[in-house]
């Protein structure tokens, strides 16, 4: 309420002393505010389990059978123009009836204490996990007897004391967005946006200016938090002057520019209308915007990531340096400069992306310029928005300790497939489920089935001891395995606690489950190898051909459109997918098609953790100069588009690199995938809408071995199936076919000093499938895909079992110091039996559970303490730096709630670490923006 206070004290200070009336401006009459629901995704209702519905045709205020009992319904009223020095006498909300109801309803309504409340969108509890203000109106609701009727009856109490906590709040402007938020009991049924425009919500808001001395303090100059949003507020300045080229630094003064929310523009919908001038027929030709933003760790950012939608064109600057132009000649930039071209159709609401070093990012305050140019007089519209986000810089890990890393070895000595398991003496592996063998706990009664593909294991709370380990299976119908395991730190041993078939017949079936990729979120993709047609449930996708996302701490599919269903990744496209490679942020996919187009494609999400809705692009080559190639926009908003990704991907002259078998986010920041059928792994670096130094990195060609007893030239062929990489940035190459070995590529590995080793050789008849490692990056975890039926010959794992590889089958290995060896450095002589994998007994430890997680504006960490013990709870960067601390204290036994808000928090992904006596805890968090 700090403005509210110093605009009554400046009131009281001009009434005590008249002769400062010069420089005091007059205080206002009464003013009336009126806005109402602009769009179907500002009135919103939140079911008690989470799920967000956006496209409702009414309000249920707030009870819903269908959707599960008392709600929370969220109304949002975007460009709110009311000054920060405002004193509010009257608000309230006028509803419109939409169906007769008289039972009993008390309604509880509250703000969201935010500057700028942000758009709500389909991820879990969006509405309510919203920050809420201190002041707050109940309403006991008088019957609704009438529909249409819009009276006193459907009015609200007055809202005055929440609205003025919000105007009151240090960083609010004159056009940010407000957001209510309303439960309760009972039931009431308004008008929504989709079901009536002119019917939707209406906010009434009756206030006075506040006089307030004009000379007396120097302007301050407000700033968001980095990173800076969509919709965000710009200064803007549209009177059709040249102001040469100062106006883009830090510190030029923009106090009297204009401001308003993105969209900026005029002739097509837009939030913030700017001008063009007196003549429609001679617009001007350039309009300049500034935004200011803070960042409290410049240091902690490589790249900043522009999103940029402009119509026509536009030149941006951060601190008074050029950052990049688009759609905009080469050379000088001048005020009459104009676009290359005029921006049409679906261009004109297109967010194109630039990455650039952040070497102009500085500590505090930071400056956006953009000038906005049109293409020509007499072009019709002009549009403008921008979102800024940053990737944190890589973690440098340290030098490698060569004698216990998972990557320290000596190569085996090249051999061609025998009937056992090739490795090198340094390590061990462990069976720990075969198909035909080990039985299911739940989901079914049967063993598991065969062709054991990608093998993904995923960290509960983060750790390298206890997990979820995803196996593919490539059948038709294809399917997954889920075993629930852990480490025995007594045995060094690993047992399965559990194993559970997933259940993919709410979307028909799986078919052929090849690769996949774990998602920074903690779920499972699964890739479906086939271009297979059929629509059995006739919702008018194919039924196979797609990526399909599921959480393996739930076994639950996906379901992005909180229709109740779950959904396979649609906008993804459909083709012979290999795996996918999703960005630490939350925001990019990259994806390979093994046969049919042979593409490589990236998909951008239009919300970091939604991978329902984005962008579809195909990788094309350039012909004349190789090294460089561009990203083609391939159309997936259709069932149609979607179901023909890779027809159109073609047409649209998308480069075949002969089965792309796997794509995979490299240490040096380059994206690699592998060509099965030409033997070579590329790389390149992305640059947001143009690729570089596209390389033929390690090709078939014959590379000298060191091994245990020599040095010998082996051929490295074709077939490379899988790429991961390790802790220390080895490229780890399984291979189907030719040798069918496991290769290894070191971090130093040029085309011209090659570093390549041979760590293993598959059984007959096999290939190395799956390849993923824990977070300590100590324990790989490998399928044996179809090994010969026919193999006799046995070989004794870690646990002392006796292992006989004649049918599929998923293993671990690690180094021997961290395998089947008690903590007293012996061997183990506990025999394990895949079929019949005991149970590890849990320790009294720390519980940490986090949710929902991603969030956006804030998220629940919930600490279950065993005993009292002291607890420091931390937010890291994921370079290992300390953001904020959220506990340092001392915690009863029992279960602990805290609250991780997102003020001032970057995009991405952090590291929550919970320590308490000498147990550390990590949780990886994700914040997605709002």
């Amino acid at each position: 309420m700090r403005n509210f206070y110093k605009a009554l004290l400046f009131a009281a200070t001009v009434s005590a002393h008249p002769f400062l009336a010069s420089d005091v401006i007059a205080q206002s009459q009464l003013k009336t505010f009126t806005k109402s629901i602009v769009s179907g995704t500002d009135d919103v209702e939140e079911a008690p389990a989470g799920r967000v519905y956006i496209t409702s045709t009414d309000l249920e205020l707030v009870y819903d059978k269908g959707n599960g009992g008392n709600q929370t319904v969220g109304i949002r009223f975007t460009n709110i123009t009311i000054p920060t020095n405002a004193i509010i006498s009257k608000a309230y909300i006028q509803f419109t009836t939409d169906e007769v109801t008289k039972k009993g309803c008390i309604l509880n309504i509250e703000g969201q204490a935010t500057d700028n409340a942000p758009a709500f969108s389909e991820i879990a509890f969006n509405v309510s996990s919203r920050s809420r203000t201190s002041a707050k109106t109940n309403w006991t609701v008088n019957n609704w007897n009438t529909v249409n009727e819009a009276s006193a009856t459907q009015a609200t109490p007055d809202l005055k004391a929440v609205v003025q906590e919000i105007v009151s709040r240090p960083g609010w402007q004159n056009g940010n967005a407000m957001v209510f938020l309303i439960s309760g009991t009972g039931k009431r049924t308004a008008r929504s946006f989709e079901g009536s425009a002119n019917s939707a919500p209406k906010l009434v808001v009756e206030y006075t200016e506040v006089a307030q001395p004009v000379a007396s303090e120097p302007p301050v100059v407000t700033a968001d938090p980095f990173p800076v949003e969509k919709n965000s507020t710009w200064k803007y300045n549209d009177k059709g002057v040249d102001l040469g080229s100062s106006w883009a630094t830090a510190d030029y003064d923009d106090a009297t520019w204009a401001s308003g929310a993105a969209t900026l523009g005029y002739g097509d919908p837009v939030t913030t209308s700017i001008s063009y001038g007196p003549d429609s027929s001679s617009k001007y030709p350039t309009s300049y915007l500034r935004h200011t933003f803070s960042v409290e760790n410049a240091a902690e950012f490589d790249t900043l990531v522009f999103n940029i939608r402009r119509d026509d064109g536009a030149v941006v600057y951060l601190n008074g340096v050029e950052q990049f132009r688009t759609n905009m000649p080469t050379g000088v930039i001048t005020y009459n400069s104009t676009a290359v071209t005029a921006v049409g159709w679906s261009a004109e609401t297109t967010y194109y992306t630039f990455k650039v070093p952040a070497i102009q990012l500085k500590d505090g305050n930071n400056v956006l310029a953009v000038s906005l140019h049109q293409a020509n007089a007499t072009s019709s519209d002009l549009v403008f928005d921008m979102e800024v986000t940053g990737v944190l810089k890589a973690v440098t890990p340290p030098a490698p300790d060569p004698s216990d890393k998972i990557g320290s070895f000596t190569s085996i000595t090249p051999t061609a497939q025998q009937e056992t398991f090739i490795y090198p003496q340094s390590h061990a592996f462990q069976l720990i489920a075969k198909s035909g063998v080990t039985r299911y706990t739940s989901g079914s009664t049967s063993t598991m089935p065969g062709g054991n593909d990608f093998t993904a294991y995923v960290a509960q709370n983060g750790s390298s001891k206890a997990g979820y380990l995803s196996v593919n299976h490539e059948n038709n119908p294809g399917g997954v395995s889920l075993l629930n395991l852990a480490l025995n730190e007594q045995t060094q041993l690993w047992a399965v606690n559990s194993m559970h078939k997933m259940d993919f017949s709410p979307v028909v079936k799986t078919a052929r489950n090849c690769s996949g990729g774990i998602t920074p979120w903690g779920t499972v993709i699964t890739s479906e190898e086939t271009y297979e047609t059929g629509d059995l449930n006739a919702d008018g996708y194919q039924d196979a051909g797609w990526n399909v996302e599921f959480d393996p701490a739930t076994n639950t599919i996906r379901d992005y459109d909180g229709d109740g269903k779950p959904d396979k990744l649609w906008a993804l496209g459909r083709m012979q997918h290999e795996n996918v490679a999703v960005s630490q942020d939350g925001t990019t996919v990259y994806q390979g098609e093994d046969g049919g187009t042979s593409c490589v494609y990236k998909f951008v999400a239009d919300r970091p953790g939604d991978l329902s809705s984005g962008s579809l692009y195909v990788l094309k080559r350039n012909s004349a100069s190789p090294t460089l190639g561009e990203w083609i926009k391939v159309p997936n908003t259709t069932q149609s588009d979607r179901n023909n990704t890779r027809t159109i991907a073609s047409s649209l002259g998308g480069t075949n690199w002969s089965n792309v078998e796997d794509v995979e986010f490299g240490p040096d920041g380059k994206m690699y995938f592998t060509s099965k059928v030409s033997g070579t792994i590329w790389r390149f670096k992305d640059n947001g809408t143009t690729v570089s130094e596209i390389e033929a990195w390690v090709t078939n060609q014959e590379y000298q071995i060191q091994h245990e007893t020599g040095t010998q030239a082996v051929s490295f062929g074709t077939g490379i199936d899988n790429l991961v990489f390790d802790g220390e940035g080895n490229l780890w190459a399984l291979q189907d076919g030719d040798r069918n070995h496991v290769w290894v590529i070191r971090p130093d590995h040029t085309p011209a000093s090659p570093k390549v080793e041979i760590f293993a050789t598959v059984p007959i008849g096999s290939e190395a499938t799956g390849l993923t490692f824990s977070p300590d990056f100590r324990y790989g975890f490998l399928s044996i895909q179809h090994p010969s039926t026919t193999n006799t010959q046995t070989q004794t794992d870690a646990a002392g079992t006796t292992v006989q590889f004649n049918s599929s089958a998923t293993l671990v290995f690690a180094r021997k110091e961290y395998l089947g060896q008690s903590v007293a450095g012996t061997m183990s002589s506990t025999s394990i039996s895949a079929a019949q994998t005991p149970m590890v007994q849990p320790e009294k430890n720390m519980q940490v559970q986090v949710y929902p997680n991603p969030f956006q504006v804030s998220t629940q960490v919930d600490i279950t303490m065993p005993e009292k013990a002291p607890v420091t709870v931390e937010l890291l960067s994921m370079a290992g730096n300390k953001v904020k601390t959220l506990v340092n204290n001392t915690l009863d036994a029992g279960t602990h709630t805290f609250k991780l808000d997102s003020k001032g928090l970057a995009y991405g992904i952090y590291l929550l670490r919970i320590t308490s006596n000498n147990q550390v805890t990590t949780q990886k968090v994700m914040h997605t923006g709002n």
